[in-house]
């Protein structure tokens, strides 16, 4: 529960500093200052910090700058400064854009917020949702630029600085530290101890702390960590209490001796309220179905006021290309070869991001032609193209997927929790991300890590394989598109009964429900649209657009009501 919102009037500028008070509002919610969100007085600065508490020396470094007027971004740790005598505010993210920044002009006002939730409590009303970031969400999962749902929002990210003064609004990109892209040659035994490094961090600097526990590997990694620092850390797990999540976590639990808290199966008359909570906590940007939005009231109010320990950041070391399948992968993070293997890291990550757009776009041509020179323009700019091509996907990953898509589900935990990521330290990135491909492939590092920590533990089912994760993956599951092309069944994903159970979703999306959301992202032909509608949910994106037409229909819903009211 580290949140951060100022409110602060065009006046407030031009006032003398004796009224300035009267012209600002503060919305700041923390169970820990000393953990999360710390605020200090320095010369004529106001200057909060909030972020990973792992990360809490940082801001000393914060410090000296700001007196020194230098911007600065680090990982970890995102500030805001106000000088009330100049009259000017100012602030940056973190470096991997995990504690972004969200800023508003409305009513004559600047609005600056850590998250959507604060902003919705700032403006006091629902917002205009931006139709724009709605297509991007619609076909990527995820908005690909600087913007936000909030119509005429910036969502500032990784290394992003701001200032405002005369109420003017200047932005600007800091340096950026990438520990991924170091390229200096490590071992298992330096990874493995910058790993445990890490979680020891975040169990001395963090108030309450608990584990997110779940089937996979992050989680467990994490806990076999603490287990070898000789530390008992309690763990909560959401989601159907019928899928394999819940039943490995509870294995995990009872192995380790650790107290294991556990969510509700939603209740169909309860999925309304449901909904309306994560879309008013996401506002819009997270569907219904993204894993952070399983936390059910129960849990939450078990669990709250901690910090968790989550997994968050890990798979940016096997992102896009690991687990596609192909022997030979090794190669990729030869650097030679790096124009050789640069045309597939490409068709990987376009696969990786139009598994949801390519339906999409079939139905909606004209959010193709919007929307793929964006991204493709995105690719190109963001992957790098002076390294190995295993690093150059694992930081696309990060820069892109991570700081939006991840971060967006990450925030719905900010209201109730402090959270701290032990896979996104510097040192963790920089030496388990330079690690050879082959302890990738396969969650090869991973999987080691946990039976050299704690061997009990790798003795528990793997929600990928169904089978103990010791055992590691079978050729369908290690090679499943070599399998398949030679005429054998190759198994993608996961083999367990999933987190979310789709039939809580009751019966949306309506169509007319549809029909308001493509009305308001700009299809305006009634009889195309009627089409498009049907085509859409017969479509293999179908599962996806649910959890986005039930979050917006409350937001939709509730703005209609508000214009209503008002005029």
């Amino acid at each position: 529960m580290a949140q951060f919102g100022i409110k602060v009037k065009f006046e407030w500028f031009a006032a003398d500093s004796n009224t300035r008070d009267a012209l600002q509002q503060l919305n700041v919610q923390s169970f820990e200052y000393v953990a999360g969100l710390c605020k200090y007085e320095l010369a004529d600065w106001q200057l909060y910090v909030w972020g990973d508490p792992a990360r809490r020396g940082q801001d000393a470094l914060i410090i000296d700058y700001l007196l020194e007027q230098k911007p600065l971004s680090v990982f970890g740790r995102s500030w805001i400064a106000l000088h009330k005598s100049h009259a000017i505010v100012q602030g940056a993210t973190d470096q991997l854009g995990l504690f972004p920044v969200i800023l508003l002009s409305h009513d004559e006002q600047w609005l600056i917020c850590s998250d959507r939730n604060v902003l919705l409590e700032l403006l006091g009303e629902i917002p205009k949702l931006n139709a724009n970031a709605m297509q991007h969400l619609l076909c990527f999962g995820q908005i690909l630029d600087g913007s936000s749902i909030v119509a005429g929002a910036s969502h500032l990210s990784a290394a992003r600085y701001f200032i405002l003064e005369n109420k003017e609004l200047k932005l600007h990109q800091l340096a950026r530290q990438m520990p991924l892209c170091d390229s200096q040659p490590t071992s298992f035994d330096q990874a493995l101890e910058a790993f445990v490094e890490s979680v020891r961090d975040s169990l001395q600097n963090s108030v309450n702390p608990i584990l997110s526990l779940s089937g996979g590997l992050d989680s467990r990694l994490i806990l076999a960590a603490s287990l070898a620092l000789n530390k008992k850390l309690p763990a909560l797990c959401y989601g159907n209490a019928q899928s394999d999540d819940v039943r490995i976590a509870k294995q995990l639990a009872s192995i380790a001796k650790i107290p294991l808290f556990i969510g509700q199966n939603a209740k169909q008359e309860d999925s309304w309220q449901t909904t309306k909570r994560i879309s008013l906590v996401g506002l819009g940007e997270v569907p219904t179905h993204h894993a952070h939005a399983l936390m059910d009231p129960a849990l939450l109010e078990q669990t709250r006021d901690r910090t968790v320990l989550t997994g968050t950041g890990a798979e940016a070391f096997r992102a896009f290309y690991y687990d596609r399948g192909m022997p030979g992968f090794e190669f990729f993070d030869q650097q030679w070869l790096q124009k050789l293997c640069l045309p597939r890291i490409q068709r990987y990550i376009r696969e990786e991001f139009f598994r949801l757009a390519q339906p999409v776009f079939g139905i909606l041509p004209q959010l193709e032609q919007r929307l793929l020179p964006l991204f493709e323009h995105t690719l190109q700019l963001t992957l790098k193209q002076d390294i190995d091509c295993a690093r150059a996907a694992d930081q696309f990953y990060l820069d892109i997927r991570v700081c939006r898509m991840v971060v967006a589900g990450q925030q719905l935990l900010d209201p109730f929790y402090q959270r701290s990521h032990p896979f996104l330290s510097p040192q963790v990135l920089g030496v388990v991300g330079n690690l050879p491909a082959t302890f990738k492939i396969a969650s090869h590092f991973h999987r080691h890590a946990i039976m050299r920590l704690s061997p009990k533990l790798a003795d528990i089912t793997w929600d990928k394989t169904g089978r103990p994760l010791r055992e590691g993956l079978p050729l369908s599951a290690r090679y499943p598109g070599l399998m398949r092309y030679i005429g054998h069944k190759g198994v993608y994903g996961k083999r367990a009964v999933p987190m979310f159970e789709h039939a809580q979703n009751g019966h949306l999306p309506y169509a007319h429900v549809l029909d308001r959301i493509l009305t308001h992202i700009g299809f305006d032909d009634e009889k195309q649209r009627q089409q498009q509608i049907w085509q859409l949910m017969q479509s293999a994106a179908l599962p996806h657009i649910k959890g986005l037409t039930e979050v917006w229909s409350h937001l939709l819903s509730a703005r209609q009501q508000q214009q209503g009211a008002s005029s």
